[in-house]
C-alpha cells in the first residue's frame, strides 16, 4: 500500500497525505508517522504495550480456562498475519490516536470465532440506520469490493464516546498543549542553529586584518590552546593580542527545559501517572506507583476492551457462563518478594496446592502435590456454638474431627 512507502522519496504533499488520512466517515485519521511529539509517542507506546502484554483470560463460571480456543485466539494467534501481542497493540494504539479501532470477527458455520483481523480506520464506516436502532459497518478495502459487516462481527474499540458509536481521541483536546511544547522545542533548536555561539574572542590591538589573516590566527590559536592535551595549560599571547572568555546566557533555555506543564497535561489526558512520561515522582515506591497505574489508568482501558469482547464474542447463552478479563498479576506483583509473599499466603490458607505454587515459578508438579493444607486454628462457623458449650462443660466435642481447637 502507498501508506508504507519510504517518506524520503515522496513530495511534501504526499507526506502530508500519509500523516493525515481522510476516512470514509469524514474524519481525519492519524498514521504512525504523524506521532512526532515525544510525549504523545511515549503515552501511546506505554499504554499500548502494557495492555498488549497483559493476557486476556477466559473465565468459565469464575475459573480461568488457559487451554481454551478463545484464549489462544486472543493472546497467541488471532490470524495468520501477526501475533496476539501485536493484534492487541495495534487495536489500542489506533483507538488512542484516532478515537476508535476495528477488527473483523471471522466465524465458522456454528458462529464460533476463528480469526480476528484488524481493519484500517480509513476503510470502515459505521452507519446508524435511520428510524432503526441498528448499526452497520461498511468496509471498503483498498482494491477490493465493498462489504457490509454485521455489528456482531466487528470489534469496535473506543475509550471515549458521546453516542456509543463514534469514538473520540485524547489528541483532540491537546492541540494547544502540543503547540506550546513544540514552540519551546523550536526555540531551543533555533538558539543553537541560528545563534552566535562563541567560546571566546581574540582581539588584535594593532592593524587591520584581512579574512585570510583572521582565519590563520584563529586556526593557530585553536591549535595551540584547544583540545584535551591543552587543558589547564598556561596561555601565552603576543603583546598586541588579548583573549576574552565568553559566557552564554542560558536563562531562556532553563525556562524551556524546565517547563513541564504540557507534559503533565498530556499525561493527564491519557490518564497516565506523570512518572510514566519522565516526571519524577517523590515519596512513592515502585509497588505503590504500579498499583496506582493499574487502579486509576489501566483498569479503565481493560474494562472497555473486555466489555466489547464480552458483548461481541460471547453470544447468549454462552455469556451467562463465560467472561473475558485481563490478567493483572504482573502489575500487582512488582518484585520477587511481593510475589513470594502472595504465593505463601495462598498456600497457607488452602487456596493454592503445592503444585499450584510450583507452577507459579515454572516447576513441574510433584506426586500428591494437588492436596491443599490449612491451619487447624480455623473452624467451621456452624460448629462454633457446639465447641463453646463443650469447652464450658469440659465434654468431648463430637465434631472435633472436622477441625478446630479440639484437634490441637
Amino acid at each position: 500500500m502507498a501508506f508504507f512507502r519510504s517518506l524520503d522519496k515522496q513530495s511534501p504533499g504526499a507526506r502530508e497525505f500519509n500523516e493525515i488520512i481522510l476516512g470514509l466517515d469524514g474524519l481525519s485519521y492519524t498514521s504512525v508517522s504523524a506521532i512526532k511529539n515525544s510525549d504523545v509517542f511515549t503515552a501511546v507506546l506505554t499504554l499500548s504495550s502494557d495492555i498488549a502484554a497483559s493476557p486476556i483470560m477466559v473465565h468459565q463460571n469464575g475459573v480461568e480456562e488457559k487451554d481454551s480456543d478463545l484464549f489462544r485466539l486472543l493472546n497467541e494467534k488471532p490470524n495468520d498475519y501477526y501475533s496476539g501481542y501485536f493484534f492487541k497493540f495495534i487495536l489500542v494504539a489506533n483507538a488512542l490516536m484516532n478515537g476508535q479501532s476495528y477488527a473483523e470477527i471471522v466465524r465458522d458455520k456454528e458462529g464460533t470465532p476463528l480469526e480476528l483481523i484488524h481493519l484500517l480506520n480509513s476503510e470502515v464506516y459505521a452507519e446508524q440506520l435511520q428510524d432503526r436502532n441498528e448499526i452497520l459497518y461498511r468496509y471498503y478495502p483498498s482494491g477490493g469490493k465493498e462489504r457490509v459487516l454485521k455489528p456482531e462481527n466487528v470489534l469496535h474499540i473506543k475509550f471515549f464516546s458521546m453516542d456509543g458509536i463514534t469514538g473520540m481521541s485524547p489528541l483532540s483536546s491537546l492541540k494547544h498543549e502540543i503547540e506550546s511544547q513544540e514552540a519551546g522545542k523550536r526555540l531551543v533548536t533555533d538558539f543553537f542553529r541560528r545563534g552566535v555561539n562563541l567560546s571566546g574572542i581574540v582581539n588584535m590591538k594593532k592593524g587591520h586584518l584581512s579574512s585570510e589573516a583572521k582565519d590563520k590566527i584563529r586556526n593557530e590559536f585553536e591549535k595551540a590552546n584547544s583540545g584535551i592535551k591543552n587543558q589547564q595549560r598556561v596561555v601565552v599571547l603576543d603583546e598586541n593580542m588579548e583573549f576574552s572568555q565568553l559566557e552564554i546566557n542560558t536563562k531562556v533555555l532553563e525556562v524551556v527545559n524546565n517547563y513541564t506543564h504540557s507534559t503533565k497535561q498530556i499525561a493527564k489526558v491519557f490518564g497516565l501517572p506523570a512518572h510514566k512520561l519522565g516526571i519524577e515522582q517523590v515519596n512513592t515506591s515502585l509497588e505503590q506507583a504500579n498499583l496506582d497505574y493499574l487502579t486509576n489508568t489501566l483498569s479503565n482501558y481493560f474494562a472497555a476492551i473486555a466489555s466489547e469482547l464480552n458483548f461481541k464474542m460471547l453470544p447468549y447463552p454462552l455469556n451467562l457462563q463465560r467472561k473475558f478479563q485481563f490478567d493483572t498479576r504482573r502489575f500487582r506483583e512488582t518484585d520477587a518478594k511481593t510475589k513470594r509473599e502472595n504465593v505463601i499466603a495462598l498456600l497457607q490458607n488452602g487456596i493454592f496446592s503445592l503444585n499450584n505454587a510450583l507452577a507459579e515459578y515454572g516447576y513441574e508438579p510433584i506426586p500428591n502435590g494437588d492436596k491443599r493444607y490449612m491451619s487447624l486454628n480455623y473452624v467451621n462457623i456452624d460448629s462454633m456454638d457446639e465447641i463453646q458449650k463443650a469447652k464450658a462443660k469440659s465434654l468431648p466435642i463430637s465434631s472435633a474431627g472436622e477441625g478446630g481447637e479440639g484437634n490441637v
